[in-house]
């Protein structure tokens, strides 16, 4: 057969991320072997150019590969870990060959792809594919960069609108990519709004996507001190921005702690790599100085809060050959700090196993800043050599450690047992199982037997003795002395004359409320929407002069409006003492005709005595107290009516009839009254 007309079967795509754990190890055995025959063939091919870049199933299974395995667990690479590292070399090689053409094959030089290829390929084998699509196809690249930050940007700025989870994965895609790139940060960069759309979007709660953020922040920062032309400028600017950002965050409403430029001065190293990075290149460091000085201050003080989603499932190197009641003791001590170190780096690298990061803790010193500088640098050593000696020099330490422990806990002795049961059967465990029971031994009775027996039951006569025994008035509060229900007198002249002050009299004898509660009920009644819930109206002006008079919390404020309702009796007390006019008005009706003592003339006296009685009670119930004048010519009816009216009630008030009562006392003793 001719091979320049040779046609190898097409390959089937990599399958999904959800099918690859249902299908059984038998048939995985059979498609890694097609697979990897399919691939070397193309591969050694002559006429690779002519035959495989022409078979569309070679491009779309590089794809489905890198796409797939970058979503794949570890767990799944180690069934098959021997094929699966023959078939990613032989994938790697064929991807190098397609990105080589003139016209490298478009879906090969998405940020997507290069992102996921740099995380299967390895960090060296992801920068030499970037290398190449910048040096053959350089204008490629930046459409992709171009879409890239398109992309993110418009994620950030929907936030919590959009989709989370779509968002979260883009991000760390895209971090892998700036490991393997500094021109993905510097494009990113260029501008404000990609580090505006990253601090808005890290408003919102979620941990997981914070960490994202957190991180992608850090590389984009950094990236801009790499490659050949580091952009110092450009740096400062940014550094510039996240100062005014996190000036902005301290005086809104959120906690002053919880912005992106505290949390990324905290829980990373950006401050010192840039100074060591910008001293390297001796160029605007003077400059630098002040703008790290002043991101120095936004600082957390005490240790950064760790996620708890990752310290479950960590596996912890603890110190061995110790003795087994020693082993609790020093495991205590060492769990913790160690559990909340490796956090912390995981915070920034989640794909890295907990156990290398426990040998990197002992190999320097539990310094996280170091380690994490190591990473980000890609100095830690991968040679097997040298990680074999670190692990050895680890081994030593832990059992130097182990044999101290040992040493110092031998001495440690359990507390004794401090009771009249000390020494016995039961305290040395040499009871035998049969003679332990719960409740009382061979007891035939059963509850419906215990429930049915009425011997131990009270009789009826003892039942009615207790009820007449008891008085059902004990429990009621006596309120004998109180003011609201004891009577008093009260002035009627008080009532007329100054309304107002009794009104304020009455409501002070009920509550004494504070003016904190005034202003707040004066605005419920008020606008009783200044009390929502919601953002808008924590955010708005009235809410805002309002915590500013009664110097309470949003939650204060709004819990409340929310228990005013609830408390009837409050709520009135409220009412009589602040829900009232500023001034009552009181109309005071003057009677149709008043006496006056200068007129004596008939037209000014009224006709008749029905007319004199109309308007007197006319006069006394609008409130005032005008009657008949009693200091009239002797004789008159009018004025003898007025002054017999004079002392109607005056008994009702106090003893207004001291003189007649001495009269008549007089009377009784003969003497002249």
């Amino acid at each position: 057969m001719n091979p320049k007309v040779l046609q190898l079967p097409p390959m089937v795509s990599f399958p999904d991320k959800d099918w690859c754990h249902s299908i059984s190890n038998e048939e995985w055995e059979a498609y890694l072997n097609s697979w990897i025959f399919l691939a070397e063939a193309h591969l050694s091919n002559s006429d690779f150019q002519k035959i495989s870049t022409k078979d569309s199933s070679v491009k779309n299974f590089i794809v489905s590969y890198v796409t797939q395995t970058a979503l794949l667990d570890e767990l799944f690479f180690s069934k098959f870990s021997e094929k699966l590292g023959l078939l990613r070399k032989i994938c790697f090689c064929i991807c190098y060959k397609l990105l080589e053409l003139k016209t490298p094959p478009q879906e090969l030089t998405s940020w997507d792809f290069l992102a996921d290829a740099s995380k299967v390929f390895g960090r060296m084998n992801g920068k030499k594919l970037v290398r190449l699509i910048t040096e053959e196809n350089h204008s490629c690249y930046e459409t992709t960069l171009t879409q890239l930050k398109t992309l993110l940007i418009e994620e950030l700025n929907t936030g919590i609108r959009g989709n989370l989870v779509k968002l979260e994965s883009n991000l760390k895609r895209s971090n892998y990519l700036h490991s393997v790139s500094p021109e993905v940060a510097q494009f990113l960069m260029a501008g404000s709004d990609y580090a505006d759309a990253l601090i808005s979007c890290y408003k919102i709660m979620n941990p997981p996507l914070r960490r994202v953020i957190l991180s992608n922040m850090y590389f984009c920062l950094i990236g801009l001190t790499r490659g050949e032309t580091p952009m110092i400028s450009a740096l400062l600017d940014q550094l510039y921005l996240l100062k005014e950002a996190a000036e902005a965050h301290l005086t809104g409403p959120l906690n002053a702690n919880d912005s992106l430029v505290s949390e990324l001065v905290t829980a990373t190293p950006i401050l010192r790599n840039i100074k060591q990075r910008i001293k390297e290149k001796g160029s605007g460091l003077k400059r630098a100085e002040s703008i790290l000085s002043s991101l120095e201050k936004f600082r957390k003080s005490g240790r950064n809060p760790i996620s708890q989603s990752f310290t479950k499932n960590k596996k912890i190197i603890k110190p061995q050959n110790i003795m087994p009641d020693d082993q609790s003791i020093v495991n205590d001590q060492v769990d913790f700090d160690q559990i909340v170190l490796i956090s912390q780096i995981q915070d920034l690298f989640p794909d890295l196993e907990s156990d290398v990061i426990a040998k990197l803790l002992v190999e320097y010193d539990n310094n996280v800043e170091v380690i994490t500088s190591h990473l980000l640098e890609n100095s830690i050593p991968s040679n097997p050599e040298q990680l074999n000696a670190i692990e050895t020099r680890i081994d030593s330490q832990e059992l130097a450690s182990s044999q101290n422990a040992t040493m110092n806990y031998s001495s440690y002795q359990r507390s004794t047992r401090r009771n009249i049961y000390d020494g016995d059967d039961l305290d040395q465990l040499a009871v035998d199982s049969s003679r332990l029971h719960y409740g009382r031994r061979n007891d035939p009775r059963t509850t419906e037997m215990l429930l049915n027996n009425r011997a131990s039951a009270p009789s009826k006569a003892t039942i009615f003795n207790t009820l007449a025994a008891f008085n059902s008035d004990d429990d009621e509060r006596d309120d004998t002395y109180d003011i609201s229900d004891v009577g008093g007198l009260v002035e009627s002249a008080d009532l007329g004359d100054n309304l107002e002050g009794s009104l304020t009299r009455a409501s002070s004898s009920k509550i004494s409320p504070s003016s904190t509660d005034e202003i707040l009920f004066r605005a419920y009644k008020a606008n009783a929407q200044l009390f929502q819930r919601d953002a808008a109206t924590r955010r708005g002006e009235p809410r805002k002069k309002l915590k500013q008079q009664v110097a309470l919390t949003d939650q204060v404020i709004e819990g409340w409006a929310i228990m005013l309702p609830r408390n009837p009796q409050l709520l009135r007390q409220l009412e009589a003492g602040y829900d009232k006019p500023s001034n009552i008005e009181r109309i005071v009706k003057e009677p149709a005709w008043k006496v006056k003592e200068d007129c004596q003339s008939l037209e000014h006296r009224p006709q008749n005595e029905n007319e004199l009685n109309l308007n007197s009670s006319e006069a006394q119930v609008r409130g005032s107290r005008n009657r008949s004048d009693v200091s009239g010519a002797p004789g008159e009816k009018r004025t003898d009516k007025a002054r017999r009216g004079k002392e109607v009630d005056k008994g009702s008030r106090a003893n207004h009839n001291r003189r007649d009562q001495r009269a008549k006392k007089m009377a009784r003793g003969g003497f002249p009254g």
